[in-house]
């Protein structure tokens, strides 16, 4: 969490994702889901690649992401982090 939190203050862009969200109930990953993002201030998504829940979510925050990465000093490794997220939550939609 103290990594989390010293990315997010070099206002680097963070996405946290919630994993294997589908063994947990439903009424508390909403209720995390919720209180991570007030006290991070970044997008919490609650994931599951058994499941495929909110993948295509994550797809799409990570293409903005790229989009708009000009921004930041260290673009290229962003880029190249990002395009091989993209490649994996590729990977496995196809094996849907």
């Amino acid at each position: 969490m103290l990594l989390l939190t010293q990315i997010i203050d070099l206002e680097f862009p963070v996405i946290v994702c919630l994993s294997n969200c589908d063994l947990a109930e439903p009424g508390l990953i909403e209720k995390w889901t919720l209180l991570l993002e007030q006290k991070l201030k970044c997008p919490i998504i609650p994931v599951s690649s058994k499941s495929h829940l909110n993948l295509d979510t994550l797809k799409e925050r990570i293409q903005s992401i790229i989009q708009f990465s000009h921004i930041f000093i260290s673009r290229k490794v962003i880029i190249q982090f990002l395009n091989k997220s993209l490649k994996n939550l590729n990977r496995i939609l196809v094996q849907k």
